[in-house]
C-alpha cells in the first residue's frame, strides 16, 4: 500500500514539475513573442499529455492551447493586416491547426476519458464543444464520430430523442454505423 501510494504521489509530482517547466517555457516565448516556438512546445507535448490517460493532463493542455490561441490571435490579426508576412502566414496556419486539430481532438480524448469514468454529462460538454470548432455540417471524420458518441452519452442518461437527433446527424454527415443503432433504439 505505502509503496503504491508513493509511486502515485511521485508520478503525480513528476506531472506538477512536467506542467510547471512547460508554462515557464511558455511563459518565456509568448513574453518574446516566439509564437513559432511555443506552438512547437505545444506540439511536442502533446502525446505526453494526450496519452497520459489522466483527465487532469488532458484538462492542462486544453488550458495551454486556449493559451496559445488568445496570446496569439490579436498579434496575428495585427501583424497580418499590416503585412503578410511569413512569420504571419505561419501564424494564420498555426491557429487554424489548433482550431481543427488540436483542439477538437484534445477535447475528445477528455471526453473519451470522462465517458470511460462514468461522467455523461462531461463527456457531452466536450464532444459538444469539440464539435463547435468544426464548420456546420463538416463531414469530416471526428465530427460524425463526436456525434456518434454523444448519441451513445443520450442514450445512457436515458435521453432517447437526444440521442436519435445525434444518432441522425452522425448518419447525415456519413457514418453509417449511427443508423444501426436508429434501427435499434429510435424506431421502435
Amino acid at each position: 500500500m505505502t509503496k503504491f501510494f508513493l509511486i502515485a504521489l511521485f508520478a503525480n509530482l513528476q506531472f506538477s514539475a512536467n506542467a510547471q517547466f512547460i508554462e515557464s517555457k511558455y511563459s518565456q516565448f509568448k513574453s518574446a513573442n516566439y509564437s513559432d516556438s511555443a506552438f512547437y512546445l505545444i506540439k511536442s507535448c502533446r502525446q505526453d499529455f494526450l496519452g497520459s490517460g489522466s483527465i487532469e493532463k488532458v484538462s492542462f493542455y486544453y488550458s495551454l492551447l486556449n493559451s496559445y490561441l488568445s496570446d496569439f490571435k490579436e498579434c496575428s490579426t495585427a501583424d497580418f493586416k499590416a503585412d503578410k508576412s511569413k512569420r504571419c502566414l505561419h501564424l494564420a496556419m498555426y491557429l487554424t491547426f489548433l482550431k481543427l486539430d488540436f483542439l477538437p481532438r484534445t477535447l475528445d480524448t477528455r471526453a473519451q476519458l470522462k465517458f470511460t469514468k462514468g461522467d455523461f454529462y462531461g463527456a457531452i460538454k466536450d464532444w459538444q464543444q469539440a464539435i463547435s470548432y468544426y464548420p456546420e455540417n463538416d463531414t469530416t471524420f471526428d465530427q460524425k464520430v463526436y456525434y456518434y458518441n454523444l448519441g451513445i452519452c443520450y442514450n445512457r442518461l436515458g435521453q432517447h430523442k437526444e440521442a436519435c437527433l445525434s444518432m441522425s446527424k452522425s448518419g447525415e454527415l456519413g457514418y453509417s454505423e449511427a443508423y444501426s443503432f436508429i434501427r435499434e433504439v429510435c424506431n421502435h
